[in-house]
């Protein structure tokens, strides 16, 4: 009876530390199930934001090369106009064009020059504009204002504005220098726009590199706690084994069928009374 009172006594004991080192567990897995959740929507969040970075910076790639495509189309078929135009030396176009640049202000409405300002889509169609205009209309100017072409300039008035135009090529070229110098700065503002961009997304890799660390160091620590869990359910099962033994032998030698103190009866109460009197 001793032994079994002892039995009993360790059986009680194991039940309710079992007990205790099950408090908890459904919290602790309620907020292990949630910080998992919460880890997976940052990842997804971090990965689709790297993703928009990514879209934003070859755009802003592909357009930083498109425009200085254009700018070097642009620049380098008005560059061999304006060489076919140099050669024309009968007339001194150049030298008109040039004033006019440094003159634009002067005139009411827009001055064209064949040569430098009409295209055409293909060669076909190249052909056929020399065969309608001859060589020598191509460097003639075209006035916006009627006025201005019927009026025929003296010829001193036109000496005197070559060489005002001879005199102030120095000056265009400055101003050609400048607004070079300007492109420049543009491109070197968009290009510290691309290197903030690259900056920015280099910190996002590195953001969503610590996030998944942290996530796997979680989800490591979820499992070693699992782990744990596991094994006191183990001891748990086990107690819960042998206070059914007990049960077996005690109701196979005493009668008692139950050690609840709601469920068991007056008689088998009195039976326990008895054993825990029972000295050691």
């Amino acid at each position: 009876m001793d032994q079994m009172k002892r039995q009993v006594d360790r059986i009680r004991e194991n039940v309710a530390d079992a007990r205790k080192e099950l408090e908890g567990y459904e919290e602790f897995r309620r907020e292990a199930v949630e910080k998992t959740q919460k880890y997976a929507e940052e990842d997804e969040n971090l990965c689709r934001l790297e993703d928009e970075v990514t879209f934003e910076e070859k755009r802003l790639s592909d357009e930083i090369n498109r425009l200085r495509d254009r700018e070097k189309r642009i620049s380098q078929a008005m560059e061999g106009r304006l060489r076919i135009l140099e050669g024309m030396r009968c007339n001194m176009a150049d030298e008109a064009w040039r004033w006019y640049e440094q003159n634009r202000e002067k005139f009411r409405y827009p001055v064209y020059v064949p040569i430098l300002h009409m295209t055409v889509p293909n060669t076909e169609s190249a052909m056929l504009l020399e065969n309608l205009i001859a060589i020598r209309d191509f460097p003639m100017f075209i006035f916006g204002l009627e006025s201005l072409s019927a009026g025929r300039p003296d010829i001193e008035h036109a000496r005197a504005a070559l060489n005002e135009a001879k005199t102030n090529a120095s000056r265009e070229v400055h101003k050609m220098v400048l607004k070079m110098l300007t492109k420049m700065g543009q491109l070197r503002a968009i290009y510290v726009d691309d290197s903030l961009l690259r900056i920015a997304l280099q910190g996002l890799r590195e953001t969503l590199s610590k996030a998944e660390s942290q996530l796997h160091d979680a989800q490591q620590k979820l499992q070693d706690n699992l782990a744990l869990l596991e094994g006191r359910a183990t001891r748990f099962r086990e107690v819960m084994r042998e206070l059914a033994r007990a049960k077996e032998v005690l109701q196979e030698h005493c009668g008692i069928s139950t050690i609840d103190p709601d469920k068991i009866t007056k008689e088998e109460g009195n039976i326990l009374e008895q054993l825990e009197k029972v000295e050691y």
